[in-house]
């Protein structure tokens, strides 16, 4: 629904509807697209004493494969964002866990909490990148809440404007 609502605002309904086709991405479109996703679920899991490999790692695959298509730049790129929010959280987390460690601060519940948060959206990022690299793979968008939007805005602007 949001999707729709940016392409009113946009006023094109041709690309929404070539966004919604899943026979023009390519095979090698798919895989591709479906890497992007399980590159930021590995590196996320290796990465996590140093969550900015992850952000590293993402940035050099974008930039690699988003001249590809647009399907591959639309996915490439809601993976990129989505793990940019989770490498920040991360990175408080691992922080505020080597100041406890090695200056002495004490263990608050406020600690503990937020770690108990980001447990959470690192489960939900998670699931949905696993949701997200099985859609890519069968050629289908799939659109986070937030990412999606910013991901349409990069990947099909220019097609709208020109």
């Amino acid at each position: 629904m949001e999707i729709l609502s940016f392409f009113k605002i946009c006023g094109s309904k041709k690309i929404l509807s070539v966004m919604n086709n899943p026979a023009l991405p390519t095979e090698r479109d798919r895989d591709e697209a479906s890497l992007a996703y399980l590159i930021s679920l590995v590196t996320l899991i290796a990465g996590l004493p140093l969550p900015v490999i992850n952000l590293i790692v993402m940035l050099i695959y974008y930039f690699n494969v988003r001249k590809r298509s647009s399907f591959v730049q639309f996915h490439c790129f809601q993976a990129l964002t989505s793990q940019s929010a989770i490498v920040l959280l991360n990175a408080v987390a691992l922080f505020w866990t080597i100041r406890i460690i090695f200056y002495g601060v004490s263990f608050t519940p406020y600690y503990f909490g937020y770690l108990f948060t980001i447990f959470i959206f690192n489960l939900v990022d998670f699931i949905f990148n696993i949701i997200a690299a099985i859609k890519a793979k069968k050629g289908e968008y799939y659109y986070f809440t937030f990412f999606g939007k910013l991901a349409v805005a990069m990947g099909y602007t220019r097609k709208i404007k020109g």
